[in-house]
């Protein structure tokens, strides 16, 4: 029988999700959270910049709308929000561990507080404020918004479904923000004792603490914030449960 597991990220990052799903021979089961909608901010005067700094996919997407300047060296949270990035041609690019605070301690590394402004391309709410971070060392930071992710009013019909018929095994999750918005809509729907047969994969500790609110089976966390490393909790051999 075919595994299924729930996928929470927005529709732009689930589509290579999915397919990494199916080759491990998992059905996905379409589940956004949040809907990414770009603000159309722009940057007239990129070169001016030392750096651009990009915390997240749809970071990396804002960026490129906002400016043409693909010269224009980039700071990235990790290696997905990279290889978006190359997507979109620029060059040359650093890339951290998976998080906030590794992305600014790369750049504590890599850049002097005195070699100019850094611009910083985000979403409307953030969970390191790389600005403030960053600031605090004699950096000087500009936030552009270049998108708002909007959360969803109502659990997406393909997952009630699933979830009504103990269809899904488990369910992936990548923000706090994502878990605590999918474990208030499946409580609100009624089905928030049909978790108690699932698996929470957890990119993070905090994104494991926002899921705790559903009688979950079991909670995998990742060993370290990144894809593939969540992916891994897909195999019993690899995951490990929290305490």
């Amino acid at each position: 029988m075919t595994r299924r597991v729930l996928v929470t990220r927005p529709e732009a990052e689930s589509r290579e999700l999915a397919d990494a799903l199916r080759r491990r021979g998992i059905e996905p089961v379409m589940a956004p959270m949040l809907a990414i909608e770009p603000t159309g901010a722009t940057v007239d005067d990129a070169g001016r910049y030392r750096a651009a700094i990009v915390t997240s996919g749809n970071g990396a997407d804002g960026l490129a709308a906002a400016t043409t300047r693909r010269e224009l060296p980039v700071f990235a949270v990790g290696e997905a929000t990279a290889g978006r990035l190359r997507g979109h041609g620029f060059a040359p690019i650093d890339a951290a561990e998976g998080t906030g605070l590794a992305l600014v301690e790369l750049i504590l590394n890599k850049v002097r507080p005195d070699a100019g402004p850094l611009l910083w391309a985000s979403g409307d709410e953030v969970r390191v404020d790389v600005a403030d971070e960053l600031g605090r060392h004699g950096y000087e930071v500009e936030r552009v918004i270049a998108y708002r992710a909007v959360a969803a009013d109502e659990l997406p019909a393909a997952a009630g479904r699933a979830l009504a018929e103990g269809a899904a095994g488990g369910v992936l999750f990548f923000s706090p923000r994502t878990a605590k918005r999918f474990a208030s809509l499946v409580a609100g729907a009624g089905l928030a004792q049909r978790a108690a047969a699932m698996t929470a994969h957890c990119l993070s500790a905090a994104v494991a603490d926002a899921a705790r609110s559903l009688p979950w089976a079991a909670i995998r966390i990742a060993r370290r914030p990144t894809r593939d490393d969540l992916l891994a909790t897909l195999d019993d051999a690899t995951a490990s449960d929290p305490d």
